[in-house]
Parts: C-alpha cells; structure tokens; sequence
C-alpha cells in the first residue's frame, strides 16, 4: 500500500517540492511547482529603504530643533574653553 508521497518506482519517501526521485530519478508525480517571488529591481530595494529609514527617523525622539539650540549654546564654549586652556598653558 502507497502512500502519495511515495515514488512509484523505488518507494522513497518524496515530497511534493522535489521534482525527481532521488535515488531512481523517476519523475515525481506528486510535484506540485513552487511559486516564484516576483521581480524586484534596485530602484525598488531602494525606494524601499529609503521608506523604511524615513519611518524611522519619524518614529525616533530625536527633535531637531533641540539638537540645533543645544549645538548654538556648546559649540562656542567649547571654542572658548578651548581658548583659554591654550592661553593659560603659554604663560
């Protein structure tokens, strides 16, 4: 007694992905065709991830208008700071 996923020449065990036995190499009749992905071209991989890196900067904390502040208040600082570690070491 056969099962369906026994070849009908050998009876090896097959599944239905496989298209030939493979210890007889009698077709499979039980193969079903595996459906294929379509095809994506490089201007989709990267529209795609340029969505994806957009989702994520909107999704992220950070606000711009806090960076740029706080980048207006510690830059000149640290020019300044600078500028007086140098001076005190000509001395």
């Amino acid at each position: 007694m056969s099962t369906n996923n026994e070849c009908p020449n050998c009876g090896a065990i097959n599944g239905t992905n496989i298209k030939i036995c493979k210890y007889c190499g009698t077709a499979n009749p039980n193969y079903v065709v595996q459906p294929v992905a379509p095809h994506v071209t490089k201007a989709d991989d990267i529209s795609n991830a340029i969505n994806k890196t957009t989702e994520q900067i909107k999704k992220s904390n950070f606000n711009i208008v806090i960076f740029i502040i706080l980048l207006i208040i510690f830059w000149p600082l640290a020019i300044v700071y600078l500028m007086v570690k140098i001076f005190k070491s000509a001395k």
